[in-house]
């Protein structure tokens, strides 16, 4: 048997991209409302989800969820199910490709 047989070929396995769920800020989506949308939809705790609502209000955006694109899209279509039950048409909420480093 040659050298050649015996090796193997390693293939490099690429990651899916992440993306990432951005609420913005608003006017007019009272401020619990926000923190009970992360507490349900993204399984936030109480204390999580007003540091996030108020960041959201300081900074007029933030990140609330990375992961790949279809259970992105799962959570979006969640979120918007009870933002329609809830006659709620001001919240902002974009999908964007993650373009940072995550932990995992």
């Amino acid at each position: 048997m040659s050298t050649q047989t015996l090796e193997k070929k390693q293939l490099k396995l690429k990651r899916p991209p992440k993306y990432s769920i951005v609420f913005h800020n608003n006017n007019f989506t009272p401020f619990q409302l926000v923190v009970t949308l992360l507490m349900k939809v993204f399984n936030y705790t109480e204390q999580l989800g007003i540091d996030k609502a108020t960041e959201i209000h300081t900074n007029g955006k933030s990140v609330v969820f990375i992961n790949s694109k279809e259970i992105c899209e799962l959570k979006l279509t969640t979120l918007n199910a009870i933002l329609h039950k809830l006659h709620d048409k001001h919240l902002k909420v974009t999908l964007h490709l993650f373009e940072g480093e995550t932990d995992a």
